[in-house]
């Protein structure tokens, strides 16, 4: 047979244990939840996108104001780093550039609009309590699921 209602879509199953003692199966989304959920999705993944554009625009922009002396001691500064130094010293270049809490605050308004969508199953704490990597994942597959829930099969078993 083809189509099964029953058989369609997964349900939205989830287990931050080990990291967080919380499990559960979130609610199916309306119609309207989930239209109101991915436009909020977009206008969070547009915003993160346009303030690391004008980051990077500031940047380009001081580079491009600097005098040749400037680049030329900040080039000898460089040659003199050992390879941990440099990789250190363009680590706090790019915290400063980006800031170390984009991708914080962009996983935390994802967290509120997911606690959002379904009746805090999970809770916005929850998902922040998970480590980084392990709420990307979890953000990524979830918006997977209401978006093309027979496309992305990332983490199920």
């Amino acid at each position: 047979m083809g189509f099964k209602a029953a058989e369609a879509v997964s349900k939205l199953e989830w287990d931050f244990r080990p990291y967080v003692d919380a499990f559960g199966v979130s609610p199916e989304p309306t119609g309207q939840s989930l239209w109101l959920f991915q436009q909020n999705y977009n206008n969070v993944i547009s915003a993160a996108r346009r303030t690391a554009v004008s980051r990077a625009a500031v940047l380009a922009e001081e580079f491009e104001t600097s005098t040749a002396e400037e680049r030329r001691a900040e080039a000898e500064k460089w040659a003199g780093l050992s390879w941990d130094e440099a990789i250190a010293e363009s680590a706090r270049i790019l915290e400063g550039a980006l800031g170390t809490d984009m991708s914080e605050q962009v996983h935390s308004r994802l967290a509120t609009l997911v606690d959002e969508l379904t009746g805090s199953c999970p809770s916005s704490d929850q998902i922040m309590a998970l480590p980084g990597r392990t709420r990307s994942a979890y953000l990524g597959w979830f918006v997977g699921q209401v978006s093309d829930p027979e496309g992305l099969t990332v983490g199920m078993s």
